[in-house]
Parts: C-alpha cells; structure tokens; sequence
C-alpha cells in the first residue's frame, strides 16, 4: 500500500503580478499527469484534504506571523504585492492562506497514516515549505509542511523523527524551527558554493550552532546519482543507524535534478528512486513531502521513480562513478564535528586517524555576503530558458531515461567473523567480518555496491562501537580490496586515503 495526497485545489496559488515565475501551478500538473500515463492512481491509496487547524500551524509558527497572512485573503489586487514584499521571494494571493493551510494539513496527515500504518506516501503539494520559519515567510514557502508533520506526529506518539531534505536549497526555515525539539532531527543536502548560493547563510555550513541539524553543503554544481547516493550511504544512513527513527520525512525537492534552473545538479529521475529505496529499505515508515523543483518534466521523471520505489517495482540500474572531489573535505567534517553525537561518524573519523594521524584540515567553510534589500524585490527575479536550450535538455532527459535497465547490481551479504574476508560464492559476494562491523560495512561498502539492498536481519548484540583494533582491521581490509574490480569506486576510498 502506498498513500498519496494532492489536490486541484492547490493550483489556486499563483503569482497574480509578475508575468514569469518558477513555483506554478503546473508543477503539479506535471506530477498528476504522469500519474495518469503509469496508471498509478489505481494502484495508491489516496487520502481526503482538509483545512488545517490554526492551532496545528502554531506547533510551529508564531501567532503574529498566522495572523499576518491570514489577512490575506481579505485584501484587493493592489495589496498582494506590497505585503509580499515584506518576505523574501514569496508570493500571495487570495488564496494563499487557505492552500496553505491545505498544504499543512496535507503533510500532517499522510505523516499520520505513514506512522500508523508503516507504509509510505507522498504529498504532491504546494506551497512548499522548507524556507519558512517560525515568524517569516521566505523563498517561495508560506508555512512550514514537514515542520509541522513532524511536531505532529511527535506529539501523537513518535520518539523520534528524521527529516532528510535533498531539496537542493537549504532547509534554514526547518533548521530554525526544530533547533528546539528535542525529539527532531534534520540532515539538509544543499547547493552552497561556501556561502555564495543562496539562501547564503553561514548556519547552512556544517559547522554551526544549531545541534539539531547535519548540513551537507555542496561546494560545486554537477553533482551526480553517485554523488548523493555516497551521501546518504556515509551521511543520512549512519545517522538512521544511530538515532533510530521512529519517523522519517524526507522535504523531497526536485531541483537537485538534471536540467533543473536553480540547482544546476545532475540527478536522474532514477537516482531519486535510489535514494527513495535507499530509506525505504531501511524499514522505517517514510513520508516524502513535496518541495522545490522548476523543469517541469524532471519534476515528472524524478516523482514518478520515488513513486516507483514505493511501489516496489523494479528499480533502475545507476552506474557509479568515483565521489566528487569537492565532497571529501565536505565529510571528512561532518563525521568529525558530530562524532560526539553519532558513533558511527566517530567510526569513520577515526579512519582517518589511523591512515593520517594529527590530521588537521583549517578549511574556511563561509565565504558568502548576504546582500538584502528591503522592500524585498516581487518581480523579474526569474527568466524563461531559451525555447532551443529547453527541447535539448527534454531529448536529454528522455535518453537518460530510455537508457535505463533493470537493476543488476551484484548480491552483497553481511555475515558474522572473527576475521575479515571477502568471498565469491555462486554469482554473490560474501563480506565476511566480526558483528560490531556490519553497520558501517553496510553504509560504506554494502550500499554503494547494491543500493537496492536492506540491512542485515540478523539480530545483533548490544556493543559499543567497533574497537580500534577493528577498525585498523577494516581499514587493513579496504586496502588490500583497493584494486578489486567491485570495490574500487567505494566513496570511503575517496574520503579517508584509504
């Protein structure tokens, strides 16, 4: 079973002023019609909209700031582009407030479902939210949908939450109103260039003073399937592995996409599906919420192989390559900086120890201005592709996608050793090795060779963490495996020097 929740309705918000934008109504068009052309809508589970309560929106978001956009739906044309102009990049209309609402509600009931019944969904809803925070709206986004889910489910029960936004910003607006909840997590993957990509704030690096949040600033554009998935396989999994989610809430934005005008990224449509069965895998019940995304047929592509994911249908073969080079510092200081909350990022950094000892990378992460004017600019802040340049990203697309084969990755198998060995057995690889290993062989080894597989079954012991006699051995382990055909391209070889 699979939900889902959208609605027509959601389509009201537009921009009433400017002649071109990128957040449309069409954005949902797009998703609802590939549903139609992969004859999904017979095979979800679709759940009823509703009007959230203000008193749900106030987990959240301030009184004042409600109130602030509830007028809203009282004002003439005249006013809808001077309020705006009080938020940064944010549009309104008459209908604004209560789509919003609609959006909200949306995020926090499938949530619910999601949680309930441990089956997955998906929210094709707008506005987005991930911008906005407790007192401010902000780039596009009016409440905060998965803030909101969140709180929500944690106060139906949930002990723990992890919101994972791939949305190609980052997610501040999210960032700022979980800093306070101690039974919520955020890992925000996000365009950076050191500060110089907006929303060019210094909390979006990964050294900050927010405790709740993992940032993962991307430094460069271009970043691949192979990029992301060594990302949520040395970043977002080992997290899952140590915080044990009761709830994970992905902010699942498509502008990381290929073709996309914001990201300038490279992710497939299949690699999203990827990255989508990669948590899926991990049995936790996963609500992917709709975010960002501005070429409309990626948008499609991307939403449907999620949905494919979900679904369970045969997932696309990704040919991995080796991790950006830009990545390397990127991790090495996220394991290092959070090692003291996630053991298995003290794990890794530690491997780092052992290869180079004393190691000290002085890296200024910050290197943006951030510029305002205020009132905030309402128009001409978005240009329309050149028509040609368009049609040759959509042939492109479509190669992608045509070129896609069943999945055939090699069978990987984790099982319980005193010693470490790697064995070919009937068409699968034995990855011999003692129990206090397999989380991180899992996400370092295991995931970046067959990202289709789930972790081991196998009940294992309380322990405290690999030794480091362990992880010398692992490490041993890696180096002698450097020049084996199925591990070379493994991200961690990139990362610690192995």
């Amino acid at each position: 079973m699979v939900f889902w929740i959208s609605d027509d309705v959601m389509k009201d918000h537009y921009c009433p002023w400017d002649s071109y934008h990128i957040e449309v109504p069409q954005r949902l068009d797009t998703i609802d019609q590939r549903m139609e052309d992969c004859d999904f809508s017979e095979r979800v589970t679709k759940l009823p909209i509703r009007l959230c309560e203000e008193e749900e929106i106030q987990l959240v978001h301030t009184t004042r700031y409600i109130d602030d956009i509830k007028q809203t739906s009282k004002f003439s044309e005249k006013e809808f582009e001077p309020f705006s102009a009080k938020y940064e990049d944010i549009y309104v209309n008459q209908n604004t407030y209560n789509i919003a609402r609609i959006a909200a509600a949306a995020a926090i009931d499938l949530t619910a479902k999601v949680y309930a019944t441990g089956e997955p969904g998906f929210a094709s809803i707008r506005p987005p939210g991930h911008h906005a925070s407790p007192d401010a709206a902000c780039g596009f986004c009016i409440f905060n949908n998965v803030a909101i889910a969140a709180k929500s489910v944690i106060k139906a029960g949930a002990k723990r939450v992890l919101i994972v936004d791939w949305d190609v910003h980052a997610g501040q607006g999210t960032q700022d109103c979980i800093e306070n909840e101690e039974n919520i997590r955020l890992v925000s993957i996000h365009r950076f260039e050191n500060g110089k990509f907006w929303p060019n704030l210094e909390q979006s690096d990964v050294q900050t003073e927010f405790e709740k949040t993992v940032n993962v600033p991307l430094n460069t554009t271009g970043m691949t399937d192979s990029d992301y998935i060594g990302i949520l396989s040395l970043v977002v999994v080992p997290m899952i592995q140590d915080y044990k989610p009761e709830m994970i809430i992905v902010s699942c934005g498509f502008d990381a996409a290929f073709g996309d005008p914001e990201g300038e990224m490279a992710v497939t449509p299949g690699g999203f599906g990827t990255m989508a069965q990669i948590l899926l895998n991990m049995g936790i019940p996963t609500a992917f919420i709709l975010e960002g995304g501005y070429f409309l047929d990626a948008v499609a592509a991307s939403a449907e192989f999620v949905l494919r994911a979900m679904l369970k249908d045969d997932a696309p073969h990704i040919d991995f390559k080796p991790l950006n080079s830009e990545l390397v510092p990127v991790i090495r200081r996220i394991h290092k900086h959070f090692s003291k909350q996630y053991p298995s990022f003290s794990a890794l950094s530690k491997l780092q120890e052992i290869v180079k000892p004393d190691s000290h990378e002085d890296i200024q992460e910050f290197k943006g201005v951030r510029n305002m004017i205020i009132p905030f600019p309402t128009r001409g802040l978005y240009n329309a592709r050149d028509e040609s340049f368009e049609t040759s990203l959509l042939v492109e697309l479509d190669d992608i996608v045509n070129a896609y084969k069943k999945a055939n990755y090699q069978t990987i198998i984790l099982e319980n050793n005193d010693s470490i060995e790697l064995r070919v057995e009937d068409d699968q690889i034995l990855l011999l090795l003692p129990y206090r290993l397999f989380s991180l062989a899992y996400s370092s080894v295991v995931l970046p060779i067959n990202p289709t597989t789930p972790p081991s079954s196998s009940k294992i012991p309380e322990f405290d963490g690999p030794s480091k006699e362990d992880l010398i051995h692992f490490q041993s382990f890696l180096k002698d495996q450097k020049c084996n055909e199925v591990l070379k391209n493994l991200p961690i070889y990139s990362i610690y020097n192995i």
